[in-house]
């Protein structure tokens, strides 16, 4: 009876890839919180696995007064560089055996357990590793390197601008107020025709706790706690989440996520490590990005790329479904001009 059951799951047109794909791509976000802020925009599908950015330097001067009907002014062009990207490709493979199905009852449920259901489930689990990987990577991107799980660098996006990372020492003399203005200061001198609407500092627990032991900035996260106690249910509001100083919005972010080796071993990965934060502006316009490439499959090469692509196919002597996910996603940010390394340290 189970073998007919995954014979016939699997026969049936919700197990078809663009069906797959489609649930798995309608599964809601879990660990996003820079997902969530929308700084990478929607990902431009590629039909490539790389993309191409071309750099222009843009050129910004005063513009000379003249007579009415006298020559104008003559633009000039920036200097213009291409860049090629290769998009990482991320495959995820996991199975539904026979033994996974047998003398099981839906949950909640008299009824037993459906193949459908256990797909469900187990693209949910997929699609939320897909998830927190891409979460890993747009960190990484404001962090100015985009890491592999093993934490080896894919891109340094300082070595690719030929840019110096700026690191502010919050540990140094002087006081954090002072510091905040240095990273707002550094921010504004190297726009280069961008724009920007605000900061934004994703904390350790580290660097939190070291910011709060300013006086002033104490000051500042107690009024705002204060004002979040007179709204309804204040119990839902955490100003570790959020509390503005200087015009920064400090956030604490305790991302995390656990690495598997080849050999089994686990390690967790900080997404901000201990005793440092990350400076990034706000209302950018043509700073940050994400796109996707095409799937590894033979009806979707040259095609327009999709965030996830999913597959099953039956294990030998139809004793299960294999399920296959891939994502090939990549986010960019084009001005590291713009990041800033906050750290506890009193130096270099």
């Amino acid at each position: 009876m189970s073998g007919a059951i995954v014979i016939d799951g699997f026969t049936n047109r919700e197990f078809a890839a663009e069906e797959l794909t489609l649930a798995m791509s309608v599964f809601p976000n879990f660990y996003t919180m820079v997902t969530d802020m929308g700084i990478f925009g929607d990902p431009i599908p590629l039909s490539t696995t790389y993309v191409s950015l071309e750099i222009e330097d843009h050129v910004l001067n005063l513009l000379p007064a003249s007579e009415r009907g006298g020559p104008a002014s003559q633009g000039t062009r920036g200097r213009r560089k291409k860049k090629l990207f290769e998009v990482p490709f991320t495959p995820h493979e996991d199975s539904i055996k026979v033994g996974d199905l047998q003398n099981l009852r839906a949950f909640g449920s008299k009824a037993p357990m459906m193949l459908e259901q256990q797909v469900n489930r187990k693209l949910l689990t997929m699609a939320m590793k897909h998830q927190i990987t891409h979460e890993w990577r747009r960190v990484g991107a404001l962090c100015g390197k985009i890491l592999d799980a093993d934490a080896s660098v894919m891109i340094d996006i300082f070595d690719e601008f030929d840019v110096e990372e700026k690191v502010e020492f919050f540990g140094a003399a002087g006081s954090t107020s002072q510091h905040c203005r240095n990273i707002w200061r550094h921010m504004e001198d190297n726009l280069d025709g961008e724009v920007m609407t605000g900061v934004v500092a994703l904390c350790s627990p580290e660097f939190m706790d070291m910011l709060l032991e300013d006086v002033d900035v104490k000051k500042a996260y107690d009024s705002f706690q204060a004002a979040l106690a007179g709204l309804p249910n204040p119990q839902l509001y955490d100003v570790r989440r959020y509390f503005p100083y200087q015009n920064i919005s400090f956030i604490e972010y305790r991302g995390v996520a656990s690495a598997v080796a080849q050999d089994g071993t686990k390690t967790a990965r900080k997404f901000i490590p201990a005793g440092t934060a990350r400076f990034f502006p706000l209302g950018t316009i043509t700073s940050a990005f994400s796109c996707v490439a095409p799937g590894d499959f033979i009806e979707c090469y040259n095609m327009p790329g999709q965030l996830y692509y999913a597959k099953a196919a039956p294990v030998r002597f139809d004793r299960g479904v294999d399920l296959h996910t891939q994502s090939s996603f990549l986010p960019l940010w084009t001005r590291p001009k713009l990041l800033v390394k906050g750290t506890t340290a009193s130096g270099p």
